[in-house]
């Protein structure tokens, strides 16, 4: 009875590891997938601050270019807006946090993933075990069922023969 008991219990930690380990699954390869567009979107930020870097570079030379015709001093640098490149780079330093937090949540439920099968396996040792103790006792009560059979065969046996013994002087 114990051993079965103990056989629920395992069995149902089981199930529960198992539905945990889906569960862990699952919220992996969602995480896989936001991680790759996310890598997409800053692949996607970093050519556009490349180009944005190609262009402001372009401006730097037309002004000094212009600077030069009318005559004024080309060291004096050109007041440009940068801010659409500071908001992109502020951007790419978000995204990437983001990309960073992702990888370390994957990273732990990588661990406990392999933290809970690490635990399935053992679950499962001991469910193995217990099934063999179990047809053990099983073993065990089937010998003992068939002796008590044979001793109240030699049981009825006996009280027949002192009934005839009692009958019979």
């Amino acid at each position: 009875m114990l051993h079965r008991e103990a056989f629920s219990k395992s069995q149902a930690e089981l199930n529960r590891c198992e539905a945990e380990l889906k569960k862990l699954t699952e919220e992996r390869d969602t995480l896989k997938c936001l991680y790759v567009n996310k890598e997409e979107e800053i692949r996607d930020l970093q050519v556009d601050l490349a180009q944005a870097r190609k262009e402001e570079a372009e401006l730097d030379v037309q002004v000094t270019i212009i600077l030069k015709e009318y005559g004024l001093d080309s060291t004096v640098e050109a007041n440009t807006p940068i801010s659409y490149l500071q908001q992109k780079l502020e951007r790419v330093e978000l995204l990437r946090g983001e990309v960073d937090q992702v990888k370390a949540d994957c990273n732990r439920w990588k661990e406990d993933m392999e933290r809970l099968a690490t635990e399935k396996e053992a679950l499962l040792a001991k469910i193995l075990s217990a099934e063999v103790q179990l047809r053990g006792i099983k073993e065990k009560i089937l010998a003992q069922a068939k002796r008590i059979e044979e001793l109240e065969a030699e049981l009825a046996e006996a009280k027949a023969e002192v009934g005839k013994r009692l009958i019979s002087p």
